[in-house]
């Protein structure tokens, strides 16, 4: 029924950045049971870019760790059930319900 269909569907979210991680976020806080795979073209999960400056500018290392630029880890993704991919959307196929991408290493998937 409803639920089996639910936990069936996959959403598929393209692009890692501040707003595909508030999309994730709500999704999470609905309980909706939809499988989430994130695309990221970064090579780290999403991270708060307006703290950049203040990173680079900071000389002190001790605090540079303990600025906590993403906003969340890998390992958070893969608790909360996020499938985080790298690699750069190539292509969207509505109808299929496909998303093409290269992976790090170039290679189309």
């Amino acid at each position: 029924d409803c639920p089996t269909a639910m936990a069936t569907q996959h959403v598929v979210v393209v692009g890692h950045g501040p707003i595909g991680q508030s999309f994730i976020e709500k999704l999470m806080e609905k309980k909706a049971g939809f499988k989430v795979s994130v695309l990221c073209e970064e090579p780290r999960p999403a991270y708060n870019r307006v703290m950049l400056t203040q990173y680079f500018q900071d000389l002190d290392g001790d605090k540079k760790d303990s600025m906590k630029l993403s906003y969340w880890s890998e390992a958070q993704l893969k608790e909360n059930g996020v499938d985080l991919v790298y690699g750069r959307g190539t292509a969207i196929h509505r109808e299929a319900k496909e998303v093409e991408f290269t992976d790090a290493a170039g290679k189309s998937a």
